[in-house]
């Protein structure tokens, strides 16, 4: 069976026709120029195990998009040749395909048949795509890994083309290479029925994957799935026509390239059921914890009970388990306490809660962590400050500098201003900046994404009271409104009122009254979004019923809209959305239930985040510092209860005054006269509490804030604690120890009140904006250290005023500062010094002590390195990393490693060195710090960037540079082939040298006749 057509070009706008005229596309991003919608097209049954294809990731191999879509259209139209295998196919699987990674590049080819096209092959940016799939900066890869990460594929086929000459084709005009070893012979299968179906040879590619390989396949590899071990990952690649000098080489037709291309896909697709096939849902990859204590011990973790994890909209993660000690984590179970951290796949966990108790003769663990990612942010710390406009990228650049994570800006957001921004810890900042920008955020390793708001419009419509039961339910109306006023800048008023108010009525919200809004679009934005019109809906339902009433996935996302029709209202059309995932998971990891909570609620992101990670503080005082009226609500309620469920009776004395006797307790009194208010529970026998104009007197006082107030506690002994005018001041023994005011925290002997020191904050003298603290000693000597009172301390930092300065770091290890000498102690031993002769490194752990290593000797800008330290080194200098030098080395002799004991996967190279340096560039160029400092040297050798042909084979592992081994080796390969090559002409040469005098004897035999 052949599969008849032929592929062509087409330019975007053309694709992008044939896609739509499938009955379920979807829009998945913008590409990184902004310029082209990206389309995903999806086939089959949703819910089923999905085979994931990918198209044109590099624009110039646009062939893979019309081969691609052509099967899709033939699956989609029923034109299909083989209707049963097209059948079992869409009623068994889920197809997901994105036929053009890379819009930009397709559209801008401009001539099909070149060689060479880096315009057509990148993307706006100039960045090769199939090269981002690590570090994932550009729009086209976020799209696309994003799609990857939703569907969870068992199977992905990334389609490519090659040019003629492509040296790592080894002569072949086929190519396939998959993701992991695991699955090689999976792939030998495919290999086998695409070189039975074509009759061409095919290059299989076996090199293993760098972990931070930026290949789609190898993204695609490291993910798992609910069904199969190992996820299959491949890359197919065939050779597309191309002119070279003038002739068109075109060794695969148009034809063939579209029959082969199928062929490819219809085997990747019945090959990758084969290896479904062999697992059961039961069979699948099993996962696994680990624990690892704060000092790096990890083990597995095995034997524990009630393992839950919550999932929430915002990435946020946490997790909650019980674990009893068994003989089989008798290692991890140890490990378990605080701050240790919990692997679950790619995610980690810190213990932040923690208990431990005896249950009969059991003694269990309970633990509560938290995502590290909200840790990491929350104990890092933000010290610089903005003031102005920000713009999203810049804010956020704030945030995540030096933290280890990197964020990616899907959507667009406009400038803000902010007074007084930093200075606080990282988390904090995120969520202040989520919630001025309104924006929303996941996590995927250790990248971070925003947008406006995340998840997927699924369509999904459920009747809400009829095919679903409510495990937990609220709606709530307090705050229902349906018409909404605003006034903005210079006198723009704005009035809206919402299709709900036929409903509930013509209910007002509080007006809008800003004047930041000078549009009227804009100050209507705001008002809609101000306006709760809905009821605020929430339902918490078991995942199995929202599968069974025609949820789409298999697995709930976090963000997810979909519809509710709320028939205690009417059929209340709402939009809610999933706010929170709950999942119980047995002993080996697979979920057994799971529960989602539905909402419509209109907070903003950042008011439903963060509720495990916030410091405790953030729950007792508000920004201004200012005690929150939570903290006071209590007190409140107690005392609001107790005045009006009071009967009391007014009485009016001969002596003046009202007062006011409780008639169930004659003993509580309230007295009100010209003097003041009193209140007593002893029937004025004694007074509890009072106000007159001398102030006030209470035993106990409760307020959420106290202006102007002047305290003095005195115990009548020489112990007296002072507030007033804003200075907090203690005694013992009528001597002051201590004073708290604009100057910092002073701290006075307690033998006689003189001065001893000062906390306090600070500023460097050449840069006043920079900020920190001081603690400065008024006597002899500054002391740091560990101890209780009473005891000696030991010291961490000692200071005495110009005669020196020490630091101890644990009991090995301590620095000296002396006058004009600096030193470095391990095990009481110097092993650094530094003075007006030089600087000395020591070794002392050879038994030579005193021996310089290395010496710089100040006064003729030498260095020295003394590594002839017999017997320890032998005359050997060993170094582990890299070595940078700006400049030249000159050695007597040079070597690599190359014994076979640090060599694994040994093996014969598979190309031709000759053919691979053949095309290499050797150019001539001057460096540009030679120019810069007046030198027209010339120098020569390859260049590495666009449009300059240098193999891959010679490059150092960062791509920056050569690797002088691999180029000396390869070398030596190409002149060992021309050396073969020279012996085979010569052994030739030497057989018609020999037949030529054959010949000649011959003549001259025949000449004599």
């Amino acid at each position: 069976m052949a599969y008849v057509g032929q592929v062509e070009y087409q330019t975007y706008s053309h694709i992008e026709s044939r896609i739509k005229a499938f009955g379920n596309y979807t829009v998945i991003g913008k590409d990184e120029s902004g310029t082209y919608d990206m389309y995903k097209i999806e086939l089959g049954s949703p819910g089923k195990p999905v085979l994931f294809f990918l198209a044109s990731l590099h624009g110039t191999e646009w062939h893979t998009t019309q081969y691609t879509l052509s099967l899709a259209e033939m699956l989609e139209n029923n034109t299909f040749p083989d209707a049963d295998f097209r059948n079992n196919l869409l009623s068994s699987y889920h197809l997901v395909i994105i036929p053009v990674g890379n819009p930009y590049g397709l559209d801008r080819v401009t001539n099909e048949y070149n060689q060479f096209d880096s315009n057509a092959r990148t993307n706006s940016n100039g960045i090769d795509l199939n090269r981002d799939f690590y570090d994932i900066t550009q729009q086209e890869t976020i799209n696309i890994t994003n799609q990857i990460l939703r569907h969870r594929p068992f199977a992905f086929l990334d389609s490519h083309m090659f040019q003629p000459n492509y040296s790592s084709a080894n002569g072949m005009n086929l190519i396939l290479a998959n993701g992991q070893r695991e699955t090689d012979y999976i792939r030998d299968r495919y290999v086998d029925m695409w070189k039975k179906y074509t009759g061409e040879g095919i290059t299989v590619w076996v090199n293993d994957l760098s972990p931070t390989s930026g290949l789609a396949r190898a993204f695609a590899a490291k993910q798992t799935n609910p069904y199969t071990p190992n996820t299959l990952s491949y890359i197919s690649e065939m050779k597309r026509p191309a002119i070279i000098d003038g002739v068109l080489i075109e060794e695969l037709t148009k034809s063939q390239i579209y029959d082969y291309g199928i062929a490819a896909l219809t085997f990747f697709i019945e090959s990758s059921i084969q290896y479904l096939d062999e697992f059961s849902i039961e069979e699948a990859v099993v996962e696994a914890l680990t624990v690892t204590d704060l000092l790096g011990n990890e083990e597995m973790l095995v034997d524990f009970k009630e393992y839950t994890r919550t999932r929430k909209v915002n990435g946020e993660k946490t997790i909650s388990m019980t674990v009893v000690p068994s003989e089989a984590n008798k290692h991890a179970f140890p490990l378990i306490g605080e701050e240790a951290t919990i692997t679950h796949g790619n995610d980690e966990y810190i213990i932040k809660k923690y208990s431990a108790k005896s249950i009969g003769n059991k003694y269990i663990k309970r633990i509560d962590a938290v995502h590290k990612f909200y840790v990491d942010l929350i104990n890092k710390q933000q010290n610089k400050v903005h003031n102005g406009s920000i713009t999203f990228f810049n804010y956020m650049n704030l945030v995540f500098e030096n933290t280890g994570y990197t964020f990616a800006v899907i959507d667009s957001f406009p400038a803000l201003s902010f007074e007084n921004l930093g200075n606080d810890n990282r988390l904090s900042l995120l969520e202040k900046g989520l919630d001025r920008f309104q924006a929303e955020m996941e996590i995927v390793g250790n990248q971070v994404r925003f947008r406006k708001r995340v998840g997927n419009d699924t369509d999904f419509q459920f009747r809400y009271g009829h095919n679903i039961n409510s495990i937990e339910e609220s709606c709530e109306t307090t705050n229902l409104a349906t018409v909404i006023r605003g006034e903005g800048a210079d006198g723009i008023t704005a009035y809206y009122r919402s299709p709900n108010a036929d409903i509930f009525g013509e209910l007002d919200a509080p007006s809008v009254i800003d004047e930041r809004f000078t549009s009227k679009e804009s100050l209507l934005e705001e008002m809609k979004s101000r306006l709760e019109d809905t009821p605020l809906f929430s339902t918490t339902i078991d995942f199995a019923d929202l599968r069974a009433a025609g949820y789409p996935y298999t697995v709930p996302n976090e963000g997810d809209r979909v519809f509710v029709i709320y028939e205690p209202m009417d059929d209340l059309l709402i939009e809610a959305r999933i706010l929170d995932i709950n999942e119980v998971f047995d002993a080996d990891l697979k979920p057994i239930k799971t529960t989602v909570t539905l909402a419509n609620h209109k907070k903003s992101f950042a008011d439903v985040v963060f509720d495990n990670t916030q410091k405790q503080l953030g729950k007792i005082v508000n920004e201004d510092g200012v005690v929150r009226n939570d903290v006071l609500s209590e007190a409140m309620r107690i005392a609001a209860e107790s005045i009006k469920n009071a009967r009391t009776e007014l009485q009016f004395p001969n002596e003046g005054g009202i007062w006011a006797v409780e008639k169930d307790d004659p003993n509580k009194v309230v007295v009100f006269n010209s003097a003041g208010l009193a209140v007593s529970t002893d029937n004025m026998q004694t007074i509890r509490s009072a106000i007159t104009a001398e102030g006030v007197v209470a035993e106990t006082i409760m307020a959420g804030l106290m202006q102007g107030v002047n305290i003095v506690q005195d115990d009548g002994e020489g112990g007296k604690i002072e507030l007033v005018n804003g200075v907090l001041q203690t005694y013992l023994n009528n001597t002051r120890v201590m004073r708290v005011d604009d100057k910092g925290l002073t701290m006075f002997s307690a033998d006689g009140g003189v001065e001893a020191g000062t906390l306090r904050d600070s500023q460097l003298t050449g840069d006043k904006s920079k900020k920190g603290i001081s603690l400065n000693s008024a006597r002899d000597f500054l002391n740091i250290g560990f101890g209780s009172v009473g005891e000696t301390a030991r010291p961490v930092l000692h200071a005495q005023n110009g005669i020196e300065t020490r630091l101890y770091i644990g009991r090995e290890f301590s620095f000296e500062a002396l006058p004009g000498q600096t030193r470095l102690y391990v095990d009481g031993q110097s092993v650094f010094r530094a003075d007006h002769t030089g600087t000395t490194i020591y070794n002392n752990k050879s038994g030579m002590a005193g021996t310089s290593m290395l010496w710089a000797d100040h006064n003729d800008d030498r260095l020295k390195l003394y590594y002839k330290l017999s017997p320890l080194y032998n005359g050997r200098f060993e170094m582990y990393g890299n070595l940078m030098v700006d400049g030249y080395v000159s050695a007597d002799d040079y070597r690599n490693n190359s014994l076979i004991e640090l060599k694994d996967n040994i093996k014969p190279v598979d190309f031709n060195a000759s053919d691979l340096l053949r095309h290499a560039d050797i150019m001539e160029y001057m460096l540009k710090k030679d120019i810069e400092k007046g030198s027209n040297k010339k120098r020569y050798g390859f260049i590495i960037g666009d449009g300059y042909n240098i193999p891959e084979e010679i490059l150092g592992e960062d791509k920056k540079g050569i690797s002088s081994y691999a180029h000396s080796s390869i070398n030596s390969l190409a002149i060992k082939e021309q050396i073969e090559k020279t012996e085979k002409l010569e052994k030739e040469n030497k057989q018609l040298r020999d037949d030529y005098n054959a010949l000649l004897k011959r003549i001259e035999a025949l000449e004599k006749r």
